[in-house]
């Protein structure tokens, strides 16, 4: 297989790859901030044993959901990869994820 073949292969997954991060971090925030809100929730998460295992596995088949269909849409519509745009912009959504945790757990902590 030439290198083309490979590079252009790999470039398709591009978008659908950086898709499906920003969407697992905002999940696992969501899930991390329920979980603490909702005792019911976190006993949900914790079905394979512990709750964080919960939420990886659900990390993961989100993952796996959102990849597979951004990478069907964008094969529907030509979809052009600027990588430095999806890199500041998944970066940009794991940060604000990181940035309500932390504001959730400040406020939890001065709450009592």
């Amino acid at each position: 297989m030439s290198e083309n073949v490979v590079s252009f292969k790999m470039e398709k997954m591009v978008v659908p790859a950086f898709v499906a991060l920003s969407i697992v971090a905002l999940s696992i925030a969501m899930m991390t901030i329920a979980s603490e809100l909702s005792h019911d929730f976190k006993e949900w998460l914790a079905f394979p044993g512990h709750h964080w295992v919960g939420k990886g596995i659900l990390a993961v088949v989100i993952f796996l959901v959102t990849f597979a269909v951004v990478l069907f849409l964008s094969r529907i519509k030509e979809v052009t990869s600027n990588v430095w745009l999806l890199t500041l912009v998944s970066l940009a959504v794991v940060g604000l994820s990181f940035v309500a945790i932390w504001i959730f757990y400040v406020l939890h902590f001065f709450e009592g």
